[in-house]
């Protein structure tokens, strides 16, 4: 069997800061992706331009999907 990489992106435009990963949340209400990596599935989770004080403008895939090919590059060679 063949590992491989398979990558998904969703895009969560809160205009606000999310919170940290590894703040605990209501167990009946919890959106976030916290699951993954408390499974062992490697996750990565950039914020885009202009969130959690990033520089830059929000551009809507523009930049962010240069930004996104740069992250999964550098991630792949964590693996």
């Amino acid at each position: 069997m063949v590992n491989s990489i398979r990558p998904w992106c969703g895009l969560r435009r809160l205009w606000q800061p999310r919170k940290p990963l590894w703040e605990p949340r209501d167990a009946e209400n919890d959106q976030s992706d916290r699951a993954f990596p408390e499974a062992g599935i490697i996750t990565m989770m950039p914020s885009w331009h202009e969130e959690n004080d990033n520089p830059g403008k929000f551009e809507m895939f523009y930049c962010e999907i240069n930004d996104l090919d740069a992250d999964g590059e550098n991630l792949a060679k964590l693996t």
